[in-house]
């Protein structure tokens, strides 16, 4: 069984219809939350361009999502434990704020692969909470630059923000 998770409404009425499409009702299950750590009060930002591009801002008033609930990966693992499990995480940004949430499949030993995007992360202003996700795993892959095991530390993790300044990867983080 997978689990797709998606904030935006319209995205995830996108998502429900091609799941029916393709007939995968039955192999994958839906959510429309936005999923965060659950402390911080954020919004999302529509992007007019691209619907495949919204992105999350910190805020001080409260999520102004329409019905939105907002959710941390944590609540899922009762239904992940027993699986062979992956964690793929695009959210323009806001990824360390979804594996600040996620302790529990860490402890697991879930693998994740985030969107490591620094553009988006100075957006954000939270390199430092980037740097932080990414040290709660031990290894890394830079899945579109060598593919190769990389042990998670300092300089590693500022190469990437050196590499990636101007585009973007996917990152696998394992603790394996």
């Amino acid at each position: 069984l997978a689990i797709a998770i998606e904030a935006d409404e319209t995205n995830f009425k996108l998502l429900k219809i091609n799941t029916l499409l393709n007939g995968l009702e039955e192999k994958i299950s839906v959510f429309n939350y936005l999923v965060s750590d659950k402390k911080k009060k954020i919004k999302l930002v529509k992007n007019k361009n691209n619907y495949k591009a919204n992105y999350f801002i910190e805020t001080k008033s409260a999520s102004k999502i329409k019905n939105q609930k907002k959710i941390s990966l944590n609540i899922f693992t009762k239904q992940i434990k027993n699986l062979k499990s992956l964690v793929w995480i695009d959210t323009q940004g806001h990824e360390p704020y979804v594996i600040q949430g996620a302790s529990n499949l860490i402890k697991l030993k879930i693998p994740f692969v985030i969107e490591f995007t620094p553009r988006f992360f100075k957006r954000l202003q939270n390199e430092a909470g980037v740097i932080n996700s990414i040290k709660k795993f031990k290894f890394f892959y830079d899945l579109y630059g060598e593919k190769r095991k990389i042990r998670v530390s300092e300089n590693s993790i500022q190469n990437l923000f050196n590499k990636y300044k101007k585009s973007n990867t996917e990152i696998l983080l394992t603790n394996f």
